[in-house]
């Protein structure tokens, strides 16, 4: 049923939806992302890439927004070894 204002039909207002919010494996992003910066950093050590990606996961983690999780952590994961590496 429409309702009529003045005339005009129209549609009854939509219900606002919920995002639903899909469960994030941080362990996999932790692995994945690991992974992929062992391969771009051969100077550092696996211990080191893997603290440093473990340390900005969890800086992250928290966000509300995590959708992009897995590549902010891997973007910030990067300058942080960068800088490491340009230090060295």
């Amino acid at each position: 049923m429409h309702a009529r204002n003045g005339g005009i039909d129209r549609e009854p207002a939509v219900p606002k939806t919920h995002h639903m919010t899909t469960e994030i494996d941080t362990a996999d992003i932790l692995a994945k992302v690991t992974a992929r910066l062992r391969e771009k950093f051969p100077g550092s050590s696996a211990k080191e890439v893997e603290e440093v990606v473990k340390a900005e996961l969890d800086r992250l983690n928290d966000c509300p927004v995590r959708d992009y999780l897995e590549v902010l952590t891997e973007r910030s994961a990067k300058k942080r070894l960068k800088g490491v590496e340009q230090a060295a």
